[in-house]
């Protein structure tokens, strides 16, 4: 009955194997029978090789044979299993790449904030260093503006600017100092003022 299904499960490799294996046990069985070449030991050795062979190839076919069963029975649950897994591991993948994602974007939103208060600082910088500028330009021009206005001025009244530089220190000649200060010498005749000897003795007449 299980023939058929055996038959188409074994392949040509392991079929020559068995056939190869038998005739040289066959071989070797039929020189053991007809002389003395090959001893009693040796022909149980080789019994014993075959048997094992052969026990573990029909193992072989029949685990194969079980395994089809099995998984001919229970396909429906091994799919079931192998979705199960591949979702979660589309789910873990996905989870994965989410937290990279959101890491990502705070690297990214830090480097963005840092490069913002660079640009930030900077164009504060640009604009204090601009706003100096313009006062120190406001400042010339309205200095050159005064001197414009002096200078017609001056025109306007026949004088001109003076075009040698002024010494710093006036001459020699034109050097004074101040007289120094007199010494003041009181009168205690006028009223009101005493000499200190008189002081002296109308205190020492209240005294007495």
């Amino acid at each position: 009955m299980h023939s058929p299904n055996f038959k188409m499960q074994v392949n040509s490799f392991e079929l020559f194997a068995l056939l190869l294996c038998s005739c040289l046990f066959g071989i070797i069985l039929a020189i053991y029978s007809m002389s003395n070449l090959v001893s009693d030991r040796e022909i149980m050795l080789m019994s014993s090789l075959y048997i094992t062979m052969v026990i573990f190839f029909f193992m072989q076919q029949h685990n194969k044979k079980a395994l089809v069963e099995y998984l001919a029975r229970h396909s429906s649950d091994i799919e079931k299993n192998q979705i199960m897994d591949l979702q979660e591991s589309h789910r873990r993948r996905i989870l994965s790449l989410k937290t990279e994602h959101v890491n990502e974007v705070r690297q990214l939103q830090s480097a963005v904030l840092t490069a913002s208060a660079k640009f930030d600082r900077v164009n504060t910088e640009y604009n204090w260093m601009s706003d100096a500028y313009q006062d120190q330009m406001r400042t010339i021009q309205e200095q050159q503006d005064r001197i414009d206005y002096i200078e017609n001025k001056l025109r306007e009244f026949g004088q001109t600017t003076p075009t040698t530089q002024q010494p710093f220190s006036a001459p020699a000649t034109q050097i004074a100092f101040a007289a120094p200060p007199r010494r003041q010498f009181f009168d205690f005749g006028t009223p009101g003022l005493r000499p200190l000897s008189q002081v002296v003795e109308a205190s020492e007449a209240e005294g007495q």
